[in-house]
């Protein structure tokens, strides 16, 4: 059973794009599907047409390149749908987004957890050479423990027969040829058998379903392992592999490293702009503002300026009345 529940990719249409009614549903959807999680960058994409052909944007760095239905982006598929978006349709696609916001523990039963490989390599024990079992991992889901594999050397240059065998009726269910060489695997069935040292001609190896799950410890240590691979942010090499990324801590340490990075820009920019805005605001108060000191003294100018404007009009009043009285 699964340990985790996350989030899926989402792909949100712009408010704009075409609807059924004027509040319905919107008439075309864009779905996205994860293929290959190593591949997952930590982005946003814009989807809109541009020249007739749609253009997907990585909005981390601005990289642009034309997608058509059924594309495969860095790790994700784009899915169209029918009916096909309008072309002045616009899509803001977020597969990674709503991954850890929505992550939640399913598992509740420690006995849920399959820790046993599902198959088992053994060596035959009359082998001659020095070839041992360095390792088996199941690369894939489609590994059937109930087919028996039989790798059997016939030379001492690496190669060898395969048969792969019911595990119940030893009914051939398919067999073939290869050869065998230091540091690669040999790939069966949905696993992958490592060996060491150097196979001699008529050694065999064997891998069945796990006999004892309880004394079996193989997916346990595969998902330790998961520690120390390279998860993250890994991209096509050109030659059908994937090259670079990172592990789960580095990712975590980086992406912690670019948050703290932007926060401080942020804070930065939040602060030279405060400092331009008080600037500004000290220009403005010393083209328009009021100094309470100045305005007091042309108060007191004016106001000496009407008293005497008054004794003024005083005296010619009271000049007035004199020459009327002398003309009586």
């Amino acid at each position: 059973a699964p340990l985790f529940a996350i989030g899926a990719p989402q792909a949100q249409p712009a408010a704009s794009n075409a609807r059924v009614s004027p509040a319905g549903a919107f008439v075309s959807n864009v779905t996205l599907t994860v293929t290959d999680p190593r591949q997952l960058q930590a982005s946003e994409y814009t989807l809109a047409q541009s020249g007739g052909a749609w253009q997907l944007t990585r909005l981390s760095d601005g990289f642009a390149q034309t997608v058509v239905d059924g594309s495969v982006v860095d790790g994700f598929r784009i899915d169209l749908g029918a009916p096909p978006p309008a072309a002045t349709d616009r899509y803001l696609l977020q597969p990674v987004t709503y991954a850890a916001n929505s992550m939640a523990r399913v598992l509740d039963d420690p006995r849920g957890i399959a820790a046993a490989s599902p198959v088992t390599a053994t060596a035959a024990s009359a082998n001659t050479g020095t070839a041992a079992i360095a390792a088996l991992t199941v690369v894939s889901p489609s590994v059937d423990p109930t087919q028996t594999a039989t790798i059997a050397f016939t030379s001492g240059t690496g190669n060898y027969n395969w048969e792969l065998r019911d595990r119940v009726s030893n009914a051939l269910l398919g067999s073939g040829s290869g050869t065998w060489s230091a540091g690669q695997p040999i790939a069966l069935n949905g696993f992958e058998l490592r060996l060491s040292g150097v196979p001699a001609a008529g050694d065999a190896f064997t891998v069945a379903q796990t006999a004892v799950p309880s004394a079996s410890n193989g997916n346990a240590l595969a998902l330790v392992a998961l520690r120390d691979a390279a998860l993250v942010g890994r991209v096509p090499d050109g030659s059908g592999g994937l090259a670079g990324g990172l592990d789960l801590t580095d990712a975590w340490a980086q992406a912690m490293a670019d948050i703290g990075v932007r926060t401080q820009g942020a804070l930065s920019a939040s602060q030279i702009s405060t400092q331009v805005a008080d600037s500004a605001k000290q220009a403005l108060s010393n083209r328009t503002g009021v100094n309470l000191d100045e305005e007091a003294a042309r108060l007191m100018q004016f106001q000496q300026g009407y008293q005497a404007a008054a004794k003024v009009l005083q005296v010619a009043q009271t000049l007035f009345d004199t020459l009327l009285e002398a003309a009586k």
